[in-house]
């Protein structure tokens, strides 16, 4: 779910898949993200890749993260830069919780500043 900050507030939803490798160097992991969004009656997808630091270990672990993030749709393409900030819980060592908030600047023409806030499940092999 994200919200769109310009001349017109505007909402957006996405169902995603993300998918990377948690301490791929210590506590630093990388990760690749494809999603399906619908914003202002229009349909379109966004791909993005960030790195993202785990701050320990244990049942509820901190994390933080840059990326870059492309959308394609409506007819433009628009790159974005942005942070990520939550928090992963663990049910167990294969299953876990996460919530983030990602706050984004777009760049297509202008800036635009986007916040989204994602929820779902991390699954380990």
């Amino acid at each position: 779910m994200e919200l769109f900050f310009a001349q017109e507030t505007s909402f957006g939803m996405e169902l995603g898949f993300q998918g990377g490798v948690k301490g791929l160097a210590g506590p630093f992991g990388v990760g690749g993200q494809f999603s399906i969004g619908v914003q202002g009656g229009g349909a379109a997808f966004n791909l993005g890749l960030e790195g993202l630091f785990h701050f320990g270990q244990g049942e509820l672990v901190p994390l933080a993260g840059l990326g870059f993030r492309v959308f394609f749709g409506g007819g433009q393409t628009v790159f974005g830069l942005g942070a990520a900030a939550g928090a992963e819980f663990a049910f167990n060592r294969n299953v876990s919780l996460v919530a983030t908030v990602r706050p984004t600047l777009w760049f297509a023409g202008g800036t635009v500043f986007g916040m989204g806030i994602g929820t779902g499940f991390r699954i380990y092999p």
